[in-house]
């Protein structure tokens, strides 16, 4: 599926997940309308020790989506919320700046994407 990113907005990183920033548009949201609702929150699970990137959707705070073959995240609280990575982050302190001080995701419209590396012979998952 074809998205508008929100260039005025930066992307964020939990290890080897992308969450880039998308233009709210009524034609997003339809196709979310439509989508099937992950209810843990995560927005994928590690291939090594199945671990989880997990988005906090406590108390409706924020919604995990999936829609066709793509992970979507709403970010409803305006303050943000926090990304949680089982195997580094197993307090729930959700994104570290270069300080160490934790970030939260914050509110709009985001799709979270695996990295991927490039080799000289194929391209292939980042390994986390």
């Amino acid at each position: 599926m074809k998205y508008m990113i929100d260039e005025s907005r930066g992307w964020f990183r939990q290890g080897d997940v992308a969450f880039i920033p998308l233009v709210d548009t009524p034609e997003l949201r339809a196709m979310i309308q439509g989508g099937k609702q992950r209810p843990d929150g995560a927005v994928a699970y590690g291939e090594v020790t199945g671990h989880a990137h997990r988005v906090d959707c406590r108390g409706g705070d924020a919604v995990v989506m999936e829609v066709g073959e793509d992970v979507l995240v709403d970010v409803l609280r305006p303050e943000g919320v926090l990304v949680i990575h089982e195997d580094h982050d197993p307090e729930g302190e959700g994104f570290k700046n270069s300080t160490g001080v934790a970030e939260p995701l914050p509110s709009g419209l985001f799709i979270a994407r695996p990295q991927r590396e490039l080799s000289l012979d194929q391209i292939r998952p980042v390994s986390d």
